[in-house]
C-alpha cells in the first residue's frame, strides 16, 4: 500500500479541465516533484491533497485513509506556496510558531529557532523566506509530508 495515493484525480473549473484523471502512488520517504508548464494543474493537485480545493472526481488516500473525508486542518499536511505566503508583519520565529499555536501547542520559544528569527520576513532574502516558509509548513506536522 502506498503512503500517498491519488486515483483518477480530476478537477474542473466550469468547462476548464485543470487536472485530468491523475493517478499517482508515493511511498513513505520517497521524494517527488511535479513538473510542468504554467496552468497544467501542479498547484491544483497539491491544493486538492491539502484540502484547499475539492476534486471533481477521484480519490486521495494517505496511509490508507480517505483524505476527502478529513477536513484540511485535521489532515496534518503543510503546503508551501510559490509566493511563500508568510506574514510580513511577523518575524521569522513568529511565522514558524504560528501554525503550532493555532493547533493548540504551548507558546514556542521564539528566540532560539535560528540566527535570523528576530527579523521580519519582509526584510529577508528570497532564500531565507523560502526556508522560513518550509519551517512554518513542517513545524505543526513534523511526522507528515509538506507539499
Amino acid at each position: 500500500m502506498a503512503f500517498l495515493a491519488l486515483e483518477k484525480l480530476t478537477k474542473k473549473f466550469g468547462t476548464h479541465l485543470a487536472v485530468d484523471g491523475l493517478s499517482l502512488e508515493v511511498e513513505k520517504g520517497e521524494f517527488i516533484a511535479l513538473l510542468g508548464p504554467s496552468g497544467c494543474g501542479k498547484t491544483t493537485t497539491l491544493q486538492m491533497i491539502a484540502g484547499f480545493a475539492d476534486p471533481s472526481s477521484g480519490a486521495i488516500e494517505l496511509e490508507g485513509r480517505d483524505l476527502l473525508a478529513i477536513k484540511p486542518a485535521k489532515r496534518g499536511l503543510g503546503i508551501v506556496f510559490q509566493s511563500y505566503a508568510l506574514f510580513p508583519h511577523m518575524t521569522v520565529a513568529e511565522n514558524v510558531a504560528f501554525g503550532l499555536e493555532m493547533q493548540g501547542f504551548a507558546a514556542v520559544d521564539r528566540t532560539s529557532c535560528c540566527s535570523t528569527s528576530r527579523f521580519r520576513t519582509s526584510t529577508q532574502s528570497c532564500a531565507r523566506r523560502c526556508r522560513s516558509s518550509c519551517a512554518r509548513s513542517s513545524a505543526p506536522s513534523a511526522p507528515r509530508p509538506s507539499l
